[in-house]
């Protein structure tokens, strides 16, 4: 065979082999040149750079019920909504009346709960107009026990609300984003609530509306309220009227019990505790109120802390542990506290 034969067929080899190695390759997409590492902590874990972005448009406004603010608590609303449909939900609006409620209808101690989930229990007058923002998980199904995950996102006049309570709504929105694809034993319901400043009316509202069957098929409520504020402690869970239930217990058993449990705090726990459900807030321990009025209250953020109460709660949902869930509602278990435990 000539030199000219030889170099030929070489070729045709060399070709033959690059055709054959590429038919067997798979296709890459721009994603799948990510490490897996990366691609695991883009899916599963909070962006700071997120929480930050979503906490700076939001806090663009002040998000009060009275009638002079309530376009741009509308805009808030838009913003939020918006955010939501891009990370793959269908959020949708449930409208109440806002009362002035100057009786301590909603405070400690309310022995008659038909006058806590009764709307105007006193004949008061209509303020304003309510909006909570409520957002299903695409995972749920009629069958699945439910976990809610909430915030009240509504500010009180002359204030954007960054600490109070922008912090807890970004969380809420930053634990959505990264379980997106969650496709576990739980049916997930997002709510940020309006009027939690004038007597929690927005969570009230929203547990008046739930029925019986949906009170009993839910494990409880994971409340977020001023968390990520710079030297304001470290988070805590605060429960109901002090009283210690079973999501207080899971949640302080898959922190290792790091998370102290300490008495609850009048916010939008309540109604839940109150229509029966175990619901528990996370807070920072030693919140600064005052900060609240402050021009600048993105110097107070620690958005480290942000990210770690959402990275906190998504695990806890993500991995889920039915086996001590079940064993701790078998025992009935009383941890410090003159009642049963409440499930």
């Amino acid at each position: 065979m000539s030199k000219k034969n030889i170099l030929s067929v070489f070729c045709i080899l060399i070709l033959m082999c690059l055709f054959m190695n590429g038919c067997n390759s798979e296709i890459t997409t721009p994603n799948e040149e990510i490490s897996s590492d990366e691609a695991g902590e883009n899916e599963l874990f909070a962006s700071v750079e997120s929480l930050e972005d979503n906490l700076r448009n939001i806090c663009k406004y002040i998000r009060c019920y009275k009638a002079g603010e309530r376009d741009e608590r509308d805009s808030s609303i838009e913003y939020i909504s918006q955010k939501f449909t891009e990370y793959g939900y269908t959020p949708s609006i449930q409208e109440f009346d806002i009362y002035d409620l100057s009786y301590s209808t909603s405070t400690n101690g309310i022995p008659n709960l038909g006058i806590f989930f009764h709307k105007n229990p006193y004949d008061e007058e209509k303020i304003g107009d309510g909006k909570n923002i409520i957002i299903n998980h695409t995972n749920n199904k009629g069958n699945q026990k439910a976990i809610y995950i909430t915030a009240h996102y509504d500010t009180t006049a002359n204030t954007v609300g960054t600490i109070d309570n922008g912090t807890g709504t970004v969380v809420v929105m930053e634990i959505a984003k990264i379980m997106e694809h969650y496709d576990g034993p739980l049916n997930i319901v997002f709510v940020l609530f309006d009027s939690e400043e004038k007597n929690q009316q927005g969570s009230r509202e929203f547990v008046r509306n739930m029925s019986e069957e949906e009170k009993q098929n839910t494990i409880g409520c994971i409340n977020i309220d001023m968390v990520g504020e710079i030297d304001a402690g470290e988070i805590e869970i605060a429960c109901g009227r002090g009283e210690y239930n079973i999501l207080s217990l899971m949640l302080a058993n898959h922190s290792g019990n790091t998370l102290k449990t300490s008495h609850g705090v009048l916010t939008d726990d309540l109604p839940f505790y109150y229509g029966k459900m175990p619901a528990v807030t996370l807070t920072n321990s030693n919140s600064d109120f005052k900060l609240d009025k402050e021009p600048d209250q993105f110097q107070y953020i620690d958005f480290a802390q942000l990210k770690s109460v959402t990275d906190f709660i998504s695990e806890f949902i993500s991995t889920f542990d039915e086996p001590y869930y079940t064993e701790t509602l078998n025992n009935q278990r009383t941890v410090n506290s003159k009642k049963p435990l409440l499930a």
